[in-house]
């Protein structure tokens, strides 16, 4: 008799062409690297008439719906490339569960012509005349510095001065440098509904083999805390899944994408308030989307796709007291307050290819701040909620979004 064991096995995510089209087919570039152990749940409805009977045994009982299934996992953050990048990053699959619980991504940003220091004064770096590209508003970008490297949201890429120039939406205490300016790929909040994904589970045994279709995030939460690696813990709404019984036991292979590294100063990672930097005990950013079923009896499950009909964004930050008026509140401030500026948090700034920023231009106070122990400290919790946002210069998004995430 085969044993197949929880803590071993591959799982695959891949966007589907339509919905009740499952992917088939994964290349090594889908393949997720989740928490272990990992046991996938199998949803299928019962369906039990209340039938007047003589004793107590059960009425009949007939098979329906396998909608929903509900699964979640959860897996460290990863980069996009273990190698210094050459070109835009593209989406992977970190990336593409947060853009399907945000609703937009793209990559753009890359160049050899940063020249550093802006010219004139209101420009905090500068390109080779006629190199700057008005697209890139809206973007985060990795930007030299002395010894490290920043990250920046830009707000505005003038391409009429000479040279070209660019503004930050939250300003940099790090002097920008000349040398290769690294654009990044960003999720970030619209209304438009994306396309569902196939998650393809394989266990350690040939025939552990289940495939999950239709589905969408109902929820991606990123969890940050000090000197822990980043993770990542997701919910997934699935409208069907099919046993297949073979393909499991998978060959060992190693994993594409690095692992963002542990949350540390050393690291480059780091939390500000309009260019204000300062520290957090744990961070948890949260994406969430409320997804209804379009049901339709024709369908295989009696359901043809989901829509979304909300989407919210927030971000949870636990912080000792004596660090609270650097976000510009105070322990007495009110839910709907503004705080003291944009929010922008990184996580390891050094390294291209293994950084990522979240980005926040118009946080406000979503509860009243609550206090409690750290460690025998006093701190305080603050929920953050994003506001509507029209401060950047670009007409095409990302500019002007109320929330984004970039990987650079």
């Amino acid at each position: 008799m085969a044993i197949t064991l929880s803590k071993r096995g591959r799982v695959a995510i891949k966007q589907q062409s339509a919905w009740g089209t499952p992917e088939t087919s994964f290349a090594s570039t889908d393949y997720l690297e989740v928490e272990a152990p990992f046991v996938p749940p199998l949803a299928r409805e019962a369906l039990r008439p209340d039938t007047y009977r003589e004793g107590y045994t059960e009425p009949p009982i007939e098979p329906g719906s396998k909608s929903p299934t509900e699964l979640t996992f959860r897996f460290p953050l990863h980069g996009f490339s273990s190698v210094t990048p050459s070109a835009d990053p593209t989406i992977f699959p970190d990336a593409l569960l947060f853009l399907c619980v945000l609703g937009s991504g793209k990559g753009d940003g890359y160049s050899t012509a940063n020249l550093g220091g802006g010219t004139p004064a209101d420009e905090e770096t500068t390109y080779t005349n006629g190199l700057a590209d008005a697209l890139w508003t809206g973007h985060a970008i990795s930007y030299p510095t002395a010894g490290l490297r920043t990250i920046a949201w830009l707000d505005d890429v003038d391409t009429v001065s000479t040279p070209d120039g660019a503004t930050f939406i939250v300003p940099t205490p790090r002097d920008v440098l000349t040398g290769t300016a690294f654009g990044s790929y960003v999720a970030y909040q619209s209304l438009a509904d994306q396309l569902p994904l196939t998650f393809d589970w394989f266990g350690s045994d040939a025939n552990a083999h289940i495939r999950y279709s239709d589905g969408l995030p109902t929820s991606v939460r990123l969890v940050l805390a000090a000197k822990v690696l980043p993770m990542v813990e997701a919910s997934k709404r699935f409208l069907t899944w099919e046993n297949l019984g073979t393909g499991g036991a998978p060959t060992p292979t190693a994993y594409g994408y690095p692992l963002i590294p542990a949350t540390l100063g050393v690291n480059g990672s780091y939390a500000s308030i309009n260019g204000v930097e300062f520290c957090y005990a744990t961070c948890t950013i949260e994406f969430t989307q409320e997804l209804v079923e379009n049901e339709c009896s024709g369908s295989a499950e009696g359901v043809s796709s989901m829509t979304v009909t909300e989407r919210r964004a927030t971000i949870e930050i636990v912080l000792l007291d004596a660090d609270l008026a650097t976000i510009g509140i105070g322990s007495g401030s009110a839910p709907g307050n503004a705080l003291g500026g944009p929010l922008q948090i990184d996580l390891a700034t050094i390294t291209p290819g293994r950084s990522c920023s979240i980005l926040m231009p118009a946080p406000v106070l979503l509860e009243q701040p609550t206090v409690q122990d750290l460690g025998g400290k006093l701190a305080t919790r603050v929920l953050i909620g994003a506001r509507i946002y029209t401060g950047d210069t670009g007409s095409t998004a990302p500019a002007d979004t109320p929330v984004r995430i970039a990987w650079l």
